[in-house]
């Protein structure tokens, strides 16, 4: 079986790739590995480049498994098992190739999905339609077939762990590469589907983008859908469609737009479907933002208005009414919603708005405003309503079961009676009963669809109007209580005068077109017998007259009102008094009443009647006009009722100046007399309750103290000091609290200057210091340090204060800190005698000496023993004894009881105690001296020379 060529110009076909090696089917592994290699070959020297990689490649896993066991050729003993092994190799390199072909193909249909989104498609449009048939059928269980056919090839039928391992990853990469040779022809389909569909995007004039769906919404099976799509020039396109989710419609393509024939159908009916285009070789989804949709929605309807009936001659200072509409399927989201009054085109159309609280999640009301147009009066009558959405009217035949009426104003023809009493001056158990007015109208419109409420109205008073006869049978008049006609500021009290009458709507709308007059009387003798006079007024005998500033009246029917309590006032006109006065609250509204005081923990300024209780931080004992604060600091509940209520915060206690005030302050504070605010005590002192005390010698303090610190050890104080002044250098004190310099003392071996030892100062910028010598006398000395340590050539001894002395006769000092064993004798001395060496002071310091050296012999400084004496250089003889100089003709270089040196043969020297060999002269020319010689004397002419005296010698 042959597989055609794949795509492309690659060369010639391979063979079909045989089916998996599995047991049992019709190749069977052996027919599987002949077939395979010869089909390897040729893809090898096709696609990688070469028979001689392919070669390499083998013989490179060859030597790896060689490397591993000892040897293939040993491992492979027959023809069969060689074969099967080296078909093996093949198939592990062949995969490798493969896998490579495979990730490149991969990359580059990554590549070419990536610019099909960039240009607004999705990759995939056109399916493959390769055979990938058995493509997945070799799994890792392949391997193990090929194992039993090497072992079965294999003579030794025996096979190592590491070695059936080796085989069985062998056989597995066979298996892969069978896979990957279905996979590889479906990969280079797909990548080249997706570049004809990125070449047909761009030939469209893409990058594009689905910009907008207009209408966003409507009914299954709509008019045509238009949606803008940025880039698009795919005007001619007869293939076009328009997906709304997975379903079809035919679609005609413009320049930036494509319009859908329709809406298909959609069920769901209520629903939000994606929008994208769709041509032969391509799609397009990419939107600008989030991806368009189209809201599929149900038909809206129309079930109710409110109010059914409205004026149709509003007037231009009337605020224009609106409706509400009830219904179903409301939405402003498709294209605008409005409502039509009138039948057909010749209807006027308004906007409506949605009444949000009626709006379900997917934006669907139930009710909506608009406000109606107006109409000449001579227009009046019924109108149909229609509701439309997107500009398409619902319920499209006439007439509408929902209407409206448009009515003309009426008249007002006669108000009867037109004058009278509010009350019709007739008592009934107490109380005043109300008299009635008829309004008689010239027409009244036939509302009898509407509950519709009237009401009369007397100047600024308003009275319900009740109908009188059943309506739409003539009767047009209208009854109503006739309100009180009071003065604006007192509701109870009676006035006459003449009142307007007009009849208005619940709207608060004029329901008449004019007005007429009503006057209101009262008789004298109801004056006079207080009748008439309500609560706030008493009866003068003329008229009503309000009760005067500071009295007042509760009843009615009075001739005289009631004065106001102490600690109470009325403003006039009043039914009651207020208790007005500091300190009290309340009102009295009874002759004989009497104001009573704020209790403590509350307070009434003057001209407040209300006890209010007393704020935070404030306490009132009783019939307070204000709360008394709480000292500075200090705080305390609402409505409190004594200073004991105010407390200071933690930390804080309060602080008192008699006669002046108090204060809540801190710990370290005090509270000032003059500005009684609490002042930090500052370093150097302590608070006492009442002021900031210095602090005493020995003792320090910072800022806020409430008490004050001792000065530790090696410190002092003077007394208001912030802080203890540390003693100079190599000086401390006994113990802690000192107050002085006198009280800091210096270590040995350092000693005490003139601040101590009530020496006199040499300098005022320095400390004087005392040197004692052998023979008693003293010697100053300046010194830049308060602790100083002994001068040169003097040593420390121990005292109260500290005492430097001079080392003895012929001594310097080492260590003036070891004592008198850091004196030594200067060089050319020492400090035993001729036969004792002395480490140290054998009698007392004074008497103490450093003996010379013999003549002509010398000792390094801070020689102990006579034995450490040398003679000099010219000198000889033994250590500590006496020194000779060396005779003429000899020297000597060096100190030390060596012997003299001979001057050399030929040489002679005259000088005595010589200590430099140069100073041995050589001897005339020709002549020669024996060694030591002394004198040019000892100098004679060699044979055959002759000469005499200082001369040079002369030739015979």
């Amino acid at each position: 079986k042959e597989l055609p060529a794949p795509k492309g110009n690659r060369g010639s076909a391979p063979p079909r790739m045989p089916a998996c090696g599995q047991a049992g089917d019709q190749w069977g592994i052996r027919r599987l590995l002949p077939t395979l290699i010869s089909w390897l070959l040729i893809f090898l020297v096709t696609f990688v480049g070469g028979q001689d990689t392919f070669d390499q490649c083998v013989s490179t896993e060859k030597s790896t498994l060689d490397s591993s066991f000892s040897s293939i050729a040993a491992l492979a003993s027959t023809d069969s098992a060689r074969i099967v092994l080296n078909n093996l190799f093949v198939g592990k390199c062949t995969n490798q190739v493969l896998e490579l072909q495979k990730q490149t193909l991969t990359t580059r249909k990554e590549e070419v999905i990536l610019q099909v989104e960039y240009l607004g498609g999705v990759a995939g449009t056109s399916n493959s339609t390769t055979d990938t048939t058995d493509a997945a059928s070799c799994g890792s269980g392949c391997g193990s077939e090929y194992l039993g056919l090497f072992n079965a090839s294999y003579t030794p039928r025996f096979m190592s762990s590491e070695l059936e391992a080796a085989v069985l990853a062998l056989g597995d990469s066979y298996c892969s590469a069978h896979t990957l040779y279905k996979e590889i022809p479906s990969l280079e389909e797909e990548v080249a589907l997706a570049s004809a569909e990125a070449a047909t995007l761009t030939n469209l004039g893409c990058p594009c983008n689905i910009e907008g769906v207009f209408p966003r919404g409507g009914e299954a099976g709509a008019s045509a859908v238009n949606v803008t799509v940025s880039g698009f020039a795919g005007a001619g396109i007869t293939d076009l469609k328009c997906l709304f989710g997975d379903q079809e419609v035919a679609a005609t393509g413009y320049q930036g737009s494509v319009t859908c024939s329709q809406a298909p159908t959609q069920t769901p009916p209520l629903a939000s479907v994606p929008v994208s285009i769709k041509g032969g070789s391509f799609s397009l989804v990419k939107s600008s933002a989030s991806q368009q949709t189209f809201f599929y929605v149900a038909p809206p309807t129309l079930a109710a208005v409110s109010p059914k009936a409205i004026v149709a001659d509003l007037q231009l200072t009337e605020t224009r009414r609106t409706i509400t509409i009830t219904g179903t399927g409301f939405s402003e989201s498709f294209g605008g919603l409005s409502v039509r009054f009138g039948c057909g085109d010749g209807g006027e159309q308004v906007p409506a708005t949605l009444v949000a609280s009626s709006c379900d999640a997917d934006g669907l009301c139930t009710q909506a405003v608009a406000t109606f147009p107006a109409k000449a009066a001579a227009d009046a009558g019924t109108s149909q309503l229609y509701v439309s959405i997107n500009a398409v009217d619902y319920y499209p035949s006439c007439p509408s079961a929902v209407e409206i009426y448009y009515y003309a104003r009426p008249s007002i023809a006669s108000v009867s009676p037109n004058s009278g009493s509010p009350t019709g001056l007739v008592l009934s158990g107490g109380s005043l009963v109300q008299a009635e007015v008829t309004v008689a109208l010239d027409a009244m419109p036939d509302v009898s669809f509407e509950n519709r409420d009237l009401w009369c109205k007397f100047a600024q008073f308003l009275s319900p109007a009740a109908r009188q006869g059943p309506l739409g049978g003539g009767a047009n008049d209208l009854k109503c209580e006739l309100p009180r006609h009071t003065v604006e500021w007192d509701s109870t009290w009676l006035l006459a005068g003449v009142a307007e009458v007009l009849v208005i709507d619940g709207e608060g709308l004029a329901f008449v077109a004019n007005t007429m007059s009503f006057a209101y009387q009262f008789a004298q003798d109801d004056v006079d017998e207080g009748l008439a006079c309500p609560a706030r007024t008493y009866g003068n005998g003329v008229l009503c007259v309000p009760c005067p500033q500071d009295t007042f009246m509760p009843g009615v029917g009075f001739s005289a009102c009631y004065d106001c309590p102490e600690h109470a006032s009325s403003p006039g006109n009043g039914s009651s008094c207020e208790c007005t006065g500091a300190g009290y609250g309340g009102s009295v509204a009874a002759a004989g009443g009497a104001c009573a005081a704020c209790a403590a923990g509350t307070f009434s300024p003057a001209g407040s009647s209300a006890c209010s209780d007393c704020g935070g931080d404030s306490y009132s004992q009783g019939a307070a006009a204000a709360c008394t604060p709480c000292p500075l600091g200090a705080s305390s509940a609402n409505g409190s009722t004594s200073a004991a209520d105010c407390s200071c915060a933690a930390g804080q206690y309060l602080r008192e100046v008699p006669g002046v005030g108090s204060a809540c302050c801190a710990f370290g504070f005090f509270l000032d007399q003059e500005t009684l605010l609490c002042s930090q005590c500052p370093a150097g002192t302590w608070e006492n309750a009442t002021s900031c005390a210095d602090c005493p010698k020995g003792t320090f303090s910072a800022a806020g103290a409430t008490v004050c610190g001792e000065c530790a050890a090696g410190t002092y104080a003077w007394h208001g000091q912030a802080a203890c002044t540390p003693c100079p250098a190599q000086a401390t004190t006994g113990a802690g609290g000192q107050d002085e310099l006198r009280d800091c003392v210096c270590a040995a071996p350092y000693v005490d200057t003139s601040h101590r030892q009530g020496l006199p100062r040499l300098n005022a910028d320095t400390y004087t210091l005392r040197v004692e010598y052998p023979n008693g006398t003293l010697t100053l000395f300046e010194s830049g340090d308060f602790c100083a340590t002994c001068p040169a050539d003097t040593y420390h001894v121990a005292s109260p204060y500290g005492v430097c002395r001079r080392c003895f006769l012929n001594a310097f000092s080492t260590d003036p800190s070891a004592g008198i064993d850091g004196c030594a004798c200067n060089a050319g001395y020492y400090s035993g005698t001729a036969n004792t060496c002395v480490s140290a002071p054998a009698t007392p310091d004074p008497v103490r000496a450093c003996d010379q050296c013999p003549p002509f012999s010398y000792s390094a400084p801070s020689s102990l023993c006579l034995a450490d004496c040398k003679c000099n250089a010219g000198y000889t003889g033994p250590d500590g004894g006496g020194c000779a100089a060396c005779a003429a003709g000899t020297y000597k270089t060096a100190a030390g009881d060596a012997a003299c040196s001979n001057c050399a043969t030929g040489k002679y020297s005259s000088d005595v105690a010589a200590t430099l060999e140069s100073q041995c002269l050589d001897c005339p020319k020709n002549s020669d001296s024996p060694a030591g010689s002394s004198h040019i004397d000892n100098c004679t002419c060699n044979s055959g020379y002759g000469g005499g005296g200082a001369g040079a010698a002369k030739s015979l």
